[in-house]
Protein backbone atom coordinates (compact mmCIF):
# COMPACT_ATOMS: atom_id res chain seq x y z
CA UNK A 1 0.00 0.00 0.00
CA UNK A 2 2.96 2.49 0.74
CA UNK A 3 4.50 1.75 -2.46
CA UNK A 4 1.24 2.35 -4.67
CA UNK A 5 0.97 5.81 -2.50
CA UNK A 6 4.45 6.64 -3.51
CA UNK A 7 4.20 5.91 -7.39
CA UNK A 8 0.53 7.72 -7.37
CA UNK A 9 2.09 10.57 -5.43
CA UNK A 10 5.28 11.27 -6.75
CA UNK A 11 7.58 13.55 -4.64
CA UNK A 12 8.22 17.65 -5.18
CA UNK A 13 11.62 16.52 -5.27
CA UNK A 14 11.96 14.96 -8.49
CA UNK A 15 9.50 17.34 -10.15
CA UNK A 16 11.78 20.09 -9.01
CA UNK A 17 14.76 18.28 -10.52
CA UNK A 18 12.99 18.13 -13.74
CA UNK A 19 12.10 21.65 -13.86
CA UNK A 20 15.77 22.30 -13.42
CA UNK A 21 16.85 19.93 -15.71
CA UNK A 22 14.92 21.54 -17.98
CA UNK A 23 15.95 24.54 -17.60
CA UNK A 24 19.69 23.37 -17.41
CA UNK A 25 19.43 21.72 -20.53
CA UNK A 26 18.11 24.84 -22.06
CA UNK A 27 21.41 26.59 -20.98
CA UNK A 28 23.23 24.63 -22.85
CA UNK A 29 25.72 26.82 -25.41
CA UNK A 30 24.91 25.96 -29.16
CA UNK A 31 21.80 23.82 -28.66
CA UNK A 32 20.05 23.23 -31.83
CA UNK A 33 16.35 24.94 -32.27
CA UNK A 34 14.51 22.30 -32.95
CA UNK A 35 15.62 20.90 -29.36
CA UNK A 36 14.91 23.81 -27.70
CA UNK A 37 11.38 24.32 -29.36
CA UNK A 38 10.80 20.27 -28.22
CA UNK A 39 11.83 21.25 -24.61
CA UNK A 40 9.85 24.43 -24.21
CA UNK A 41 7.02 22.18 -25.64
CA UNK A 42 7.15 19.81 -22.99
CA UNK A 43 7.92 22.27 -20.10
CA UNK A 44 4.45 23.83 -21.33
CA UNK A 45 2.57 20.64 -22.11
CA UNK A 46 3.99 19.21 -18.89
CA UNK A 47 2.27 22.61 -16.86
CA UNK A 48 -0.90 22.50 -18.54
CA UNK A 49 -1.59 19.02 -19.08
CA UNK A 50 0.07 17.92 -15.30
CA UNK A 51 1.53 14.78 -17.15
CA UNK A 52 3.29 11.99 -15.09
CA UNK A 53 6.46 12.57 -13.69
CA UNK A 54 7.70 10.01 -15.14
CA UNK A 55 6.58 10.31 -18.72
CA UNK A 56 7.99 13.57 -18.44
CA UNK A 57 11.54 12.29 -17.69
CA UNK A 58 11.84 9.76 -20.35
CA UNK A 59 10.71 12.94 -22.56
CA UNK A 60 13.63 14.67 -20.90
CA UNK A 61 16.75 12.25 -21.54
CA UNK A 62 15.28 10.91 -24.76
CA UNK A 63 15.88 15.16 -25.21
CA UNK A 64 19.15 14.58 -23.53
CA UNK A 65 20.38 11.79 -25.56
CA UNK A 66 19.72 13.78 -29.14
CA UNK A 67 21.22 16.99 -27.68
CA UNK A 68 24.79 14.61 -26.62
CA UNK A 69 24.66 13.16 -30.29
CA UNK A 70 24.33 16.22 -31.74
CA UNK A 71 26.74 18.37 -29.76
CA UNK A 72 28.94 15.58 -30.12
CA UNK A 73 28.63 15.71 -34.08
CA UNK A 74 29.41 19.11 -34.27
CA UNK A 75 32.29 19.24 -32.20
CA UNK A 76 33.83 16.63 -34.54
CA UNK A 77 32.94 18.20 -37.78
CA UNK A 78 32.86 21.51 -37.15
CA UNK A 79 35.30 22.39 -33.62
CA UNK A 80 36.77 25.54 -34.26
CA UNK A 81 40.27 26.10 -33.65
CA UNK A 82 41.37 27.58 -30.78
CA UNK A 83 44.67 26.62 -30.42
CA UNK A 84 45.78 30.33 -31.21
CA UNK A 85 43.38 31.92 -28.59
CA UNK A 86 44.80 29.54 -26.09
CA UNK A 87 48.06 30.60 -26.69
CA UNK A 88 47.75 34.71 -26.51
CA UNK A 89 47.34 34.15 -22.87
CA UNK A 90 47.10 37.60 -22.52
CA UNK A 91 44.04 38.11 -24.31
CA UNK A 92 42.20 35.34 -22.55
CA UNK A 93 43.13 37.57 -19.25
CA UNK A 94 41.95 40.71 -20.54
CA UNK A 95 37.99 38.85 -21.84
CA UNK A 96 38.08 37.29 -18.33
CA UNK A 97 38.70 40.63 -16.62
CA UNK A 98 36.22 42.19 -19.51
CA UNK A 99 33.72 39.63 -18.63
CA UNK A 100 34.13 39.94 -14.75
CA UNK A 101 34.03 43.93 -14.79
CA UNK A 102 30.36 43.07 -16.92
CA UNK A 103 28.74 41.27 -14.78
CA UNK A 104 29.79 43.50 -11.70
CA UNK A 105 27.97 46.44 -13.55
CA UNK A 106 24.68 43.84 -14.06
CA UNK A 107 22.00 45.19 -11.68
CA UNK A 108 20.16 41.71 -11.44
CA UNK A 109 18.61 40.79 -8.58
CA UNK A 110 17.15 37.42 -7.26
CA UNK A 111 18.03 33.65 -9.37
CA UNK A 112 19.68 35.47 -12.28
CA UNK A 113 21.89 37.41 -9.98
CA UNK A 114 22.91 34.46 -8.21
CA UNK A 115 23.86 32.61 -11.73
CA UNK A 116 25.70 35.61 -12.60
CA UNK A 117 27.79 35.94 -9.17
CA UNK A 118 28.66 31.81 -10.10
CA UNK A 119 29.95 31.89 -13.19
CA UNK A 120 31.89 35.35 -11.81
CA UNK A 121 33.41 32.67 -9.22
CA UNK A 122 34.62 30.54 -12.30
CA UNK A 123 36.26 33.26 -14.12
CA UNK A 124 38.11 34.17 -10.76
CA UNK A 125 39.40 30.66 -10.50
CA UNK A 126 40.44 30.71 -14.15
CA UNK A 127 39.12 29.34 -16.85
CA UNK A 128 40.30 28.29 -20.58
CA UNK A 129 39.33 29.64 -23.64
CA UNK A 130 36.62 27.15 -24.72
CA UNK A 131 35.02 27.62 -21.01
CA UNK A 132 35.23 31.47 -21.75
CA UNK A 133 33.57 31.42 -25.16
CA UNK A 134 30.58 29.41 -22.76
CA UNK A 135 30.77 31.83 -20.11
CA UNK A 136 29.96 34.43 -22.27
CA UNK A 137 26.94 33.24 -23.99
CA UNK A 138 25.75 32.03 -20.36
CA UNK A 139 26.15 35.85 -18.77
CA UNK A 140 24.57 37.24 -22.50
CA UNK A 141 21.24 34.46 -21.94
CA UNK A 142 21.09 35.78 -18.54
CA UNK A 143 21.13 39.63 -19.74
CA UNK A 144 18.22 38.89 -22.15
CA UNK A 145 16.02 36.74 -19.59
CA UNK A 146 17.24 39.47 -16.67
CA UNK A 147 15.78 42.35 -19.13
CA UNK A 148 12.81 40.34 -20.02
CA UNK A 149 12.18 40.09 -15.89
CA UNK A 150 12.26 43.67 -15.72
CA UNK A 151 10.32 44.38 -18.84
CA UNK A 152 7.31 41.84 -17.74
CA UNK A 153 7.71 43.58 -13.95
CA UNK A 154 7.18 46.98 -15.31
CA UNK A 155 4.62 45.58 -17.75
CA UNK A 156 2.63 44.30 -14.36
CA UNK A 157 3.18 47.68 -12.65
CA UNK A 158 1.60 49.71 -15.52
CA UNK A 159 -1.50 47.29 -15.81
CA UNK A 160 -2.11 47.66 -11.75
CA UNK A 161 -1.81 51.36 -12.34
CA UNK A 162 -4.39 51.61 -15.38
CA UNK A 163 -6.44 49.18 -13.34
CA UNK A 164 -6.55 51.31 -10.29
CA UNK A 165 -6.94 54.77 -12.46
CA UNK A 166 -9.71 52.75 -14.09
CA UNK A 167 -11.52 52.21 -10.81
CA UNK A 168 -10.77 55.81 -9.56
CA UNK A 169 -12.24 57.48 -13.00
CA UNK A 170 -15.11 55.08 -12.65
CA UNK A 171 -16.46 55.56 -8.84
CA UNK A 172 -15.16 59.63 -9.49
CA UNK A 173 -17.76 59.68 -12.35
CA UNK A 174 -20.52 58.30 -10.12
CA UNK A 175 -19.48 60.31 -7.64
CA UNK A 176 -20.00 63.46 -9.94
CA UNK A 177 -23.67 62.75 -11.36
CA UNK A 178 -24.58 61.43 -7.58
CA UNK A 179 -23.74 64.64 -6.18
CA UNK A 180 -25.47 66.65 -9.35
CA UNK A 181 -28.71 64.55 -8.18
CA UNK A 182 -28.71 65.30 -5.02
CA UNK A 183 -27.77 68.83 -5.55
CA UNK A 184 -31.15 69.17 -7.53
CA UNK A 185 -32.99 67.41 -5.00
CA UNK A 186 -31.66 69.80 -2.29
CA UNK A 187 -32.91 72.71 -4.14
CA UNK A 188 -36.19 70.92 -4.62
CA UNK A 189 -36.69 70.45 -0.78
CA UNK A 190 -35.81 74.04 -0.12
CA UNK A 191 -37.93 75.25 -2.87
CA UNK A 192 -40.78 72.77 -1.13
CA UNK A 193 -39.90 74.27 2.11
CA UNK A 194 -39.91 77.65 1.54
CA UNK A 195 -43.22 77.18 -0.17
CA UNK A 196 -44.75 75.81 3.50
CA UNK A 197 -43.58 78.29 5.49
CA UNK A 198 -44.99 81.05 2.73
CA UNK A 199 -48.17 79.19 3.04
CA UNK A 200 -48.08 78.33 7.28
CA UNK A 201 -47.80 82.32 7.17
CA UNK A 202 -50.52 83.26 5.64
CA UNK A 203 -52.39 80.92 7.56
CA UNK A 204 -51.49 82.23 10.51
CA UNK A 205 -51.91 85.94 9.25
CA UNK A 206 -55.66 85.35 7.18
CA UNK A 207 -57.18 82.75 10.08
CA UNK A 208 -58.29 84.81 13.18
CA UNK A 209 -59.99 81.95 14.77
CA UNK A 210 -58.45 79.08 16.59
CA UNK A 211 -60.57 76.09 14.38
CA UNK A 212 -59.87 78.09 11.22
CA UNK A 213 -56.15 77.99 12.27
CA UNK A 214 -55.98 74.51 13.02
CA UNK A 215 -57.76 73.44 10.04
CA UNK A 216 -55.38 74.73 7.79
CA UNK A 217 -52.08 74.13 9.79
CA UNK A 218 -52.99 70.54 10.11
CA UNK A 219 -52.04 69.57 6.43
CA UNK A 220 -49.64 72.17 6.30
CA UNK A 221 -47.69 70.21 9.37
CA UNK A 222 -48.26 66.75 7.94
CA UNK A 223 -46.40 68.55 4.64
CA UNK A 224 -43.51 69.57 6.49
CA UNK A 225 -43.32 65.82 8.19
CA UNK A 226 -43.18 64.37 5.09
CA UNK A 227 -40.47 66.85 3.77
CA UNK A 228 -38.21 66.47 7.26
CA UNK A 229 -38.56 62.29 6.02
CA UNK A 230 -37.48 63.56 2.70
CA UNK A 231 -34.18 65.84 4.13
CA UNK A 232 -33.69 62.95 6.22
CA UNK A 233 -33.07 60.38 3.24
CA UNK A 234 -31.01 63.21 1.61
CA UNK A 235 -28.90 63.02 4.65
CA UNK A 236 -28.51 59.50 3.76
CA UNK A 237 -27.56 59.64 0.48
CA UNK A 238 -24.77 62.50 1.31
CA UNK A 239 -23.29 60.75 3.58
CA UNK A 240 -22.97 57.17 1.66
CA UNK A 241 -21.59 59.72 -1.05
CA UNK A 242 -19.34 60.72 1.49
CA UNK A 243 -18.36 57.21 1.80
CA UNK A 244 -17.65 57.25 -1.53
CA UNK A 245 -15.62 59.88 -1.97
CA UNK A 246 -13.33 58.63 1.06
CA UNK A 247 -13.36 55.53 -0.49
CA UNK A 248 -12.05 57.23 -3.88
CA UNK A 249 -9.30 58.83 -1.35
CA UNK A 250 -7.87 55.82 -0.53
CA UNK A 251 -7.63 54.54 -3.77
CA UNK A 252 -5.80 57.92 -4.89
CA UNK A 253 -3.51 57.29 -2.22
CA UNK A 254 -2.85 54.20 -2.54
CA UNK A 255 -1.82 54.58 -6.29
CA UNK A 256 0.39 57.60 -4.91
CA UNK A 257 1.98 54.98 -2.89
CA UNK A 258 2.42 52.60 -5.76
CA UNK A 259 3.88 55.33 -8.06
CA UNK A 260 6.39 56.74 -5.44
CA UNK A 261 7.75 53.19 -4.51
CA UNK A 262 7.66 52.54 -8.34
CA UNK A 263 9.69 55.62 -9.15
CA UNK A 264 12.17 55.10 -5.69
CA UNK A 265 12.65 51.92 -6.91
CA UNK A 266 14.05 53.92 -10.44
CA UNK A 267 15.73 55.89 -8.80
CA UNK A 268 17.50 53.37 -6.75
CA UNK A 269 18.37 51.19 -9.64
CA UNK A 270 19.76 54.44 -11.89
CA UNK A 271 21.75 54.68 -8.73
CA UNK A 272 23.42 51.20 -8.87
CA UNK A 273 23.59 51.36 -12.70
CA UNK A 274 26.48 53.84 -11.97
CA UNK A 275 28.06 52.24 -9.07
CA UNK A 276 29.87 48.83 -8.16
CA UNK A 277 27.79 47.11 -6.39
CA UNK A 278 30.49 45.51 -4.55
CA UNK A 279 32.41 48.33 -3.48
CA UNK A 280 30.04 50.83 -4.27
CA UNK A 281 32.31 53.10 -5.83
CA UNK A 282 31.86 53.87 -9.21
CA UNK A 283 31.49 51.12 -11.91
CA UNK A 284 34.09 51.48 -15.45
CA UNK A 285 31.11 53.48 -17.24
CA UNK A 286 30.37 56.00 -14.55
CA UNK A 287 33.70 56.53 -14.42
CA UNK A 288 33.95 57.16 -18.37
CA UNK A 289 31.54 59.40 -18.23
CA UNK A 290 33.11 61.56 -15.01
CA UNK A 291 36.74 60.98 -16.95
CA UNK A 292 34.57 63.10 -19.93
CA UNK A 293 33.35 65.93 -17.91
CA UNK A 294 36.85 66.17 -16.53
CA UNK A 295 38.43 66.17 -19.34
CA UNK A 296 36.35 69.13 -21.38
CA UNK A 297 36.80 70.93 -18.43
CA UNK A 298 40.54 70.48 -18.43
CA UNK A 299 40.71 71.72 -22.11
CA UNK A 300 39.19 75.06 -21.12
CA UNK A 301 41.21 75.69 -18.19
CA UNK A 302 43.85 73.92 -18.22
CA UNK A 303 44.33 72.77 -14.71
CA UNK A 304 46.50 70.18 -13.37
CA UNK A 305 44.81 67.60 -13.79
CA UNK A 306 46.33 63.44 -12.75
CA UNK A 307 44.80 60.12 -13.01
CA UNK A 308 45.82 57.22 -10.88
CA UNK A 309 45.25 53.71 -11.16
CA UNK A 310 45.77 50.87 -8.79
CA UNK A 311 46.54 47.30 -8.92
CA UNK A 312 46.35 44.89 -5.93
CA UNK A 313 48.87 42.80 -6.13
CA UNK A 314 48.84 39.45 -6.14
CA UNK A 315 45.24 39.31 -5.92
CA UNK A 316 44.75 36.29 -7.76
CA UNK A 317 46.95 34.47 -5.11
CA UNK A 318 43.61 35.58 -2.68
CA UNK A 319 40.94 34.16 -4.79
CA UNK A 320 42.82 31.23 -5.58
CA UNK A 321 43.93 30.25 -1.50
CA UNK A 322 41.17 31.89 0.43
CA UNK A 323 37.98 31.82 -2.02
CA UNK A 324 36.71 34.63 -4.10
CA UNK A 325 34.59 35.86 -1.03
CA UNK A 326 38.40 36.56 0.63
CA UNK A 327 39.12 38.45 -2.18
CA UNK A 328 35.29 40.89 -2.44
CA UNK A 329 36.24 41.76 1.13
CA UNK A 330 39.72 42.29 0.53
CA UNK A 331 38.60 44.88 -2.49
CA UNK A 332 35.60 46.53 -0.45
CA UNK A 333 38.31 47.32 2.32
CA UNK A 334 40.54 49.21 0.05
CA UNK A 335 38.02 50.63 -1.39
CA UNK A 336 37.44 52.41 1.46
CA UNK A 337 40.99 53.44 2.52
CA UNK A 338 41.78 54.81 -0.67
CA UNK A 339 38.24 56.84 -0.76
CA UNK A 340 39.06 58.39 3.03
CA UNK A 341 41.53 60.12 1.41
CA UNK A 342 40.49 61.71 -1.18
CA UNK A 343 38.28 64.86 -1.73
CA UNK A 344 35.03 65.61 -2.43
CA UNK A 345 36.03 66.77 -6.00
CA UNK A 346 38.04 63.83 -6.52
CA UNK A 347 36.77 60.81 -8.49
CA UNK A 348 37.37 57.31 -7.22
CA UNK A 349 35.59 53.98 -9.74
CA UNK A 350 36.46 50.66 -9.84
CA UNK A 351 37.86 49.88 -12.87
CA UNK A 352 38.73 46.43 -13.47
CA UNK A 353 38.89 43.34 -11.05
CA UNK A 354 41.29 44.43 -8.82
CA UNK A 355 41.69 47.53 -10.11
CA UNK A 356 40.80 50.97 -8.85
CA UNK A 357 41.39 54.16 -10.68
CA UNK A 358 40.98 58.18 -9.50
CA UNK A 359 40.39 61.21 -10.62
CA UNK A 360 42.48 64.09 -9.23
CA UNK A 361 41.80 67.32 -10.58
CA UNK A 362 43.56 71.35 -9.03
CA UNK A 363 46.07 68.91 -6.95
CA UNK A 364 49.84 69.81 -7.04
CA UNK A 365 52.17 67.36 -8.24
CA UNK A 366 53.48 66.62 -4.49
CA UNK A 367 50.05 66.50 -2.81
CA UNK A 368 48.85 63.92 -4.97
CA UNK A 369 52.40 62.12 -5.04
CA UNK A 370 52.13 62.14 -1.29
CA UNK A 371 48.31 61.02 -1.27
CA UNK A 372 49.24 57.80 -3.55
CA UNK A 373 52.22 57.30 -1.07
CA UNK A 374 49.98 57.66 1.61
CA UNK A 375 47.20 55.36 0.13
CA UNK A 376 50.13 52.41 -0.62
CA UNK A 377 51.37 52.69 3.19
CA UNK A 378 47.79 52.26 4.63
CA UNK A 379 46.92 49.50 2.57
CA UNK A 380 49.72 47.52 3.39
CA UNK A 381 49.02 48.11 7.08
CA UNK A 382 45.66 46.83 6.52
CA UNK A 383 45.47 43.86 9.30
CA UNK A 384 43.85 41.30 6.60
CA UNK A 385 42.90 37.93 8.03
CA UNK A 386 41.50 35.03 6.20
CA UNK A 387 40.94 32.03 7.68
CA UNK A 388 42.47 32.34 10.47
CA UNK A 389 45.89 33.67 8.48
CA UNK A 390 47.08 37.32 8.44
CA UNK A 391 48.19 38.16 5.32
CA UNK A 392 49.77 41.34 4.02
CA UNK A 393 48.15 43.55 0.67
CA UNK A 394 50.00 45.63 -0.87
CA UNK A 395 49.09 47.73 -4.35
CA UNK A 396 50.84 49.38 -7.31
CA UNK A 397 50.02 52.45 -8.82
CA UNK A 398 50.31 54.60 -11.97
CA UNK A 399 50.08 58.43 -12.20
CA UNK A 400 49.93 60.91 -15.19
CA UNK A 401 49.60 64.12 -15.97
CA UNK A 402 47.28 65.59 -18.71
CA UNK A 403 49.38 66.76 -21.58
CA UNK A 404 48.20 68.95 -24.60
CA UNK A 405 48.65 65.87 -26.83
CA UNK A 406 46.12 63.32 -24.72
CA UNK A 407 42.89 62.69 -24.98
CA UNK A 408 40.98 59.93 -22.08
CA UNK A 409 41.72 56.96 -24.41
CA UNK A 410 45.13 57.23 -24.86
CA UNK A 411 46.21 58.39 -20.68
CA UNK A 412 43.99 55.03 -20.28
CA UNK A 413 45.99 53.21 -22.05
CA UNK A 414 49.22 54.84 -21.06
CA UNK A 415 48.53 53.85 -17.32
CA UNK A 416 47.59 50.73 -18.31
CA UNK A 417 50.89 49.84 -19.96
CA UNK A 418 53.16 51.47 -17.51
CA UNK A 419 51.41 49.92 -14.41
CA UNK A 420 51.88 46.39 -16.04
CA UNK A 421 55.55 47.08 -16.24
CA UNK A 422 56.28 48.16 -13.21
CA UNK A 423 54.81 45.59 -11.44
CA UNK A 424 57.27 43.42 -13.04
CA UNK A 425 59.91 44.72 -10.48
CA UNK A 426 57.79 43.24 -7.66
CA UNK A 427 55.12 44.29 -5.15
CA UNK A 428 54.16 47.97 -3.84
CA UNK A 429 55.57 50.03 -7.12
CA UNK A 430 54.67 53.58 -8.10
CA UNK A 431 54.93 54.63 -11.88
CA UNK A 432 55.07 58.50 -11.69
CA UNK A 433 55.19 60.96 -14.90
Amino acid sequence: MQHSLATDNPTPTLAEQLKRSSECLLRVPHLPERVKRDLRDLVNFAASQRIDDNEQALRLLNLYEITIKILSTNRETHAPDLSGFDANTDQLKRLNKELQRVITELDFEGEYGDLLIDIRAKLLLGVNSSTLLELTLQVLQLVVLGTENERKTSEKFLEQTNESLSKISSNSEQIISQSRSDFVQRQSLHNELNGLAKRSQNSLTLDKDFSSLLGSMTPLVRELSLLSERFRQSESREQALLEQIQYAKRQIDTLSDMTNEYRRRLEDQAKRLLLDPLTKTLNRTAFNDQLELEYRRWIRTQHNLRIVLFDIDNFKQINDHFGYSAGDKALKIIARTIGKELNQSDTLARFGGEEFIVILPEYQDQEVLTLIQKVQRNIALLPFKFRDRSLKITVSAACTQLKDTDTPELVLEHLGKALAEVKDFGSNQLFWK
